[in-house]
């Protein structure tokens, strides 16, 4: 985890920055203590860990909507994941006015520091001239880079990061104004209009330089999509090295050794047939990378999703049964007949003899019936049923909750070690629901255990006046 680049840290606080929109994520905190690392590494108070109380994942939380549309000028790219994912086509609308925004190519350079001093270069010129200008970065850390080197050559400019993303309409507002500069992250402003003066519009329009292209098309669209709208001039370019991320890890080794080769003046591009498809090979490789991740994901949490909807809706049960009693009687039971098989087998291996089934059944019959009686005593002798049943409905929830925020922390390591099932030549997929539903039942039946002990525990908190007998009326005790 980078500082300006994953997290920034703002009146002593550590706080996420969204990868997609560069804007800060509000109350959002890692989990698993890394976000408790990250502020030891910062020096900043490390706050308590949080405890995962629900979870879903968008896929799963948009598909209970029976209805569902949406409308993104980025789309289309992605029109495979929304078919697959959610069933759903993209249709493509056309623009109100012809788009005459000009696209040119990617220029790409051996360095970083060519890149950046390239970028410099493009940017005085269009300023020069006084062509508005929008610098687009991906990270905060590349955008206060850039920021010095403007400063520098002495060429006033805005940043827009997440830093300052409290003044961001008004900073994207005067974006197209001429000659103005505009350093932005992904964030670029989205909900905000870049209106162009008359003199912006006679220099060129909104020009967009990107300093390097991202892991997926759309952000790099969206980045584009700010210049030219409603029939507006404009052009775009982005600014790639062969020192970035995006080339040096997922690009084809053997071409990007070719390219290093290409014999190039310090500061002019790499002229080669082959880089463009090397780039968008790149970008390519790293979204389908991505999608797998997703795809991968929500298969997981399809399993999840269906233990989710039992235990909501049990939650839902208890909540609303106008007869909680009759279910607890039910737990109470339960438990009651596993506490009395446990006593058969321990009996068993302590004398060497097996009962016969008619036997156990007798037993495990006759334990049942004493734990339900013992316990509707208890109930009659706390006296005020009504107010009996919500003390019940309160325990079956707060253990039913209880159990089920374990299970996700349970369900989070499963994740995390049944990838290594694929050595085995093993689906880790399958692998995952057959543990899953293991883990799920023995939760359920910890929680019906749990619940019987605490209800089992009011038995001495009920206690009347002795009558005489030498027995409180309310002291009744259960032993599960």
């Amino acid at each position: 985890m980078e500082r300006d680049v994953d997290y920034i840290v703002k009146d002593r606080e550590v706080l996420i920055v969204d990868e997609f929109t560069g804007r800060v994520m509000e109350g959002r905190r890692y989990s698993d203590g890394l976000h408790q690392a990250i502020e030891s590494k910062e020096h900043v108070e490390v706050q308590s860990e949080n405890l995962t109380m629900a979870t879903v994942t968008f896929q799963n939380f948009f598909n209970k909507y029976d209805k569902k549309s949406g409308m993104s000028g980025t789309a289309y790219t992605q029109r495979r994941e929304f078919r697959e994912t959610y069933g759903m086509d993209v249709l493509r609308i056309p623009t109100n006015r012809p788009v005459i925004r000009e696209d040119r190519p990617d220029f790409v350079f051996k360095t970083k520091k060519e890149k950046y001093h390239a970028v410099i270069r493009e940017v005085e010129e269009a300023h020069n001239r006084q062509q508005p200008v929008l610098l687009g970065t991906a990270s905060i850390e590349t955008s206060e880079l850039l920021s010095g080197m403007l400063k520098e050559k002495g060429i006033p400019h805005q940043v827009l990061n997440a830093k300052f993303d409290k003044e961001e309409a008004e900073i994207v507002e005067k974006a197209g104004e001429a000659g103005a500069v505009t350093i932005a992250t992904n964030m670029a402003g989205r909900g905000t209009d870049i209106k162009l003066s008359e003199k912006s519009r006679e220099a060129g329009g909104l020009r967009v330089i990107g300093t390097e292209r991202h892991e997926s098309r759309r952000i790099d669209d969206q980045l584009r999509g700010r210049s030219g709208r409603q029939g507006d001039p404009g052009d775009s370019r982005f600014f790639l090295s062969l020192e970035d991320d995006l080339l040096r890890y997922n690009g084809n080794e053997k071409l990007a050794e070719t390219l290093k080769n290409v014999k190039t003046e310090e500061g002019q591009p790499v002229q080669h047939r082959k880089m463009g498809q090397f780039v968008s090979r790149a970008q390519e490789k790293v979204e389908l990378n991505n999608y797998g991740a997703r795809e991968n994901l929500l298969a997981y949490d399809m399993v999840d999703d269906a233990q989710r909807e039992m235990v909501y809706q049990k939650r839902l049960e208890l909540i609303e049964s106008p007869d909680i009693h009759s279910k607890v009687l039910a737990v109470i039971r339960g438990a009651a007949e596993r506490g009395a098989d446990r006593q058969l087998m321990s009996a068993a291996k302590a004398d060497g003899k097996n009962r016969s089934v008619k036997e156990r059944r007798r037993f495990i019959k006759d334990i049942s019936h004493k734990t339900e009686q013992a316990y509707e005593e208890m109930v009659k002798a706390a006296g005020n049923p009504a107010r009996f049943m919500q003390v019940e409905r309160s325990i079956c929830l707060r253990i039913l909750d209880a159990g089920w925020v374990r299970h996700l922390a349970d369900m989070e390591k499963l994740r995390e070690v049944i990838c290594y099932q694929s050595i085995g030549m093993r689906d880790p997929v399958v692998e995952y629901r057959m543990e899953a539903s293991r883990m799920f039942r023995d939760m359920m039946i910890s929680v019906e255990d749990e619940t019987a002990a605490a209800l089992a525990g009011l038995g001495g908190s009920h206690k009347k006046p002795e009558d005489g007998s030498g027995q409180s009326e309310g002291s009744v005790k259960l032993h599960i």
